[in-house]
């Protein structure tokens, strides 16, 4: 099993949350996610996002940061070792 990602996809998950962080402030918002996921056509309910958030941010302050990002996306990827 592969224990890093590939600069690939370490550019293209850093790429995803540059677009979701919309003012640019290095982290993505409640607002910002939302925002997103109607954008795409998935109009989620507060739990859902609330859902979202949590899965995402580590320090439960309220927004993901960059490093919280790719955290989430190396263990949907790679898999977690505490699973």
């Amino acid at each position: 099993m592969r224990k890093e990602l590939s600069e690939e996809e370490l550019a293209a998950i850093t790429l995803a949350f540059t677009r979701l962080d919309i003012d640019g402030d290095g982290v993505i918002t409640r607002g910002e996610l939302t925002a997103a996921m109607l954008a795409k056509g998935y109009p989620l309910t507060d739990a859902a996002i609330d859902h979202e958030l949590r899965r995402a941010d580590l320090n439960t302050d309220g927004a993901i940061t960059l490093r919280e990002w790719l955290h989430m996306w190396s263990q949907a990827i790679l898999g977690s070792d505490d699973a």
